[in-house]
């Protein structure tokens, strides 16, 4: 079989992690198999928040007019709402019998987003010119956006709320759809020695934060209930370790506008696998107060590094949270909930080897590598079988 991975990039955090996590694990699974992955990023076109990447329409042409019965092909294309993703979409409209085709979402933030402003639930977080230029978005979804989802053999999504959003408001079938999550690499899962540990930080408690520093995510909460916490924790530390997404700078001037915290938070952007590893183990609870979330790479592999995980009722996470007891939930934007949960985790070490022992134990059982590649095998072998 050839399988033809089509994705953004393979470097960075998040999708590009669990697409590279997925290549690898199936090559060790099907040796025999040929996986090309094919990326479009830098793109040389973009519309808003669409990318234009003609080079793409070439390669998806090329691999089509090579398949064959003796030789199938399936393309898997990662990222719901990407440019590779649609062309596939239109390709397997114009060739129906040359190929099958997989796509995974990783997540519809910018569906998701669009929906919660239209119904107001964001309030006034967002200024009129970012909620219209944000709203644009539903255009997307609800014409090429549900022609894509509808094109394809299989849609994978990574929760039921998505899975939701795709059958319910783009009209995709129940019968070709599948809720997965992404894989956690294996080195989140092996034993951690505290000894070897070359990061210091110096205080006590200390919150990490992975993920992008977007104002999506919720940060200026986090900031604001971390001044409140100074008070019962003089030495608490924050740390936020992931790439800009254009809100560092704004996130630096509300830390210098805010004296108490200004030697409390700590900033990293880019880490290796190792040293992410290392932060988890060296925190006491991982805080992601998102106001939209597909299904958090970091919440997975904090389960999988045993860490509990206090985070936003939305995308997957109520989901994961009802199965593994691992965590709090706070709703998004409730500054006042998200303080008290943070409380509750952090006076408490015994609740803190609790929660992380059976998220460890949930990763363990749904997570790895390998039971989620498994599955993609199976479904790639399932539609080349069903001709």
């Amino acid at each position: 079989m050839r399988l033809i991975h089509l994705v953004r990039s393979l470097e960075g955090g998040g999708k590009e992690v669990a697409v590279k996590c997925l290549i690898d694990e199936i090559s060790r699974l099907k040796p025999d198999w040929e996986q090309i992955p094919v990326t479009t990023f830098p793109a040389p076109a973009h519309l808003g928040f669409y990318t234009f990447s003609p080079n793409v329409i070439r390669k998806i042409r090329s691999f089509s007019v090579q398949a064959t019965k003796e030789h199938p092909l399936v393309f898997n294309a990662h990222g719901y709402g990407e440019f590779h993703a649609d062309i596939v979409a239109l390709f397997r409209r114009i060739y129906p019998l040359q190929f099958k085709s997989v796509l995974t979402t990783h997540g519809m933030a910018g569906f998701q987003k669009a929906l919660g402003i239209a119904s107001k639930r964001f309030g006034g977080f967002y200024s009129p010119t970012e909620s219209i230029r944000r709203l644009s978005h539903l255009w997307y979804d609800y014409t090429l956006g549900a022609f894509s989802v509808r094109s394809y053999d299989c849609v994978i999504a990574t929760s039921d709320e998505e899975s939701f959003l795709l059958s319910r408001h783009l009209g995709l079938e129940e019968s070709k759809l599948i809720v997965l999550p992404p894989p956690v690499p294996q080195i989140f899962f092996q034993e951690h020695a505290l000894e070897n540990d070359t990061i210091e930080i110096n205080g006590e408690p200390v919150m990490l934060y992975a993920g992008r520093i977007d104002k999506d995510k919720g940060l200026r909460h986090l900031l604001e209930v971390l001044s409140r916490l100074k008070g019962s924790y003089p030495r608490i530390k924050l740390v936020l370790v992931g790439p800009d997404f254009g809100y560092k700078k704004t996130l630096l001037q509300m830390i210098s506008e805010t004296p108490e915290i200004q030697q409390s938070v700590i900033l990293v952007n880019h880490v290796s696998r190792e040293e992410m590893v290392t932060y988890y183990h060296t925190a006491d609870c991982l805080v992601l107060p998102s106001l939209s979330e597909g299904f958090s790479l970091s919440v997975a592999e904090a389960f999988a590094c045993g860490l509990p995980v206090i985070c936003s009722d939305v995308g997957a996470a109520p989901e994961i949270m009802a199965e593994s007891k691992a965590g709090i939930l706070v709703a998004p934007g409730d500054g006042e909930q998200l303080l008290r949960a943070l409380d509750l985790v952090l006076s408490d070490s015994h609740l803190r080897k609790e929660l992380g022992a059976k998220g460890r134990v949930y990763a363990k059982d749904n997570l790895t590598a390998e039971s989620v590649a498994q599955r993609y095998v199976r479904l790639y072998e399932g539609l080349v079988n069903h001709r």
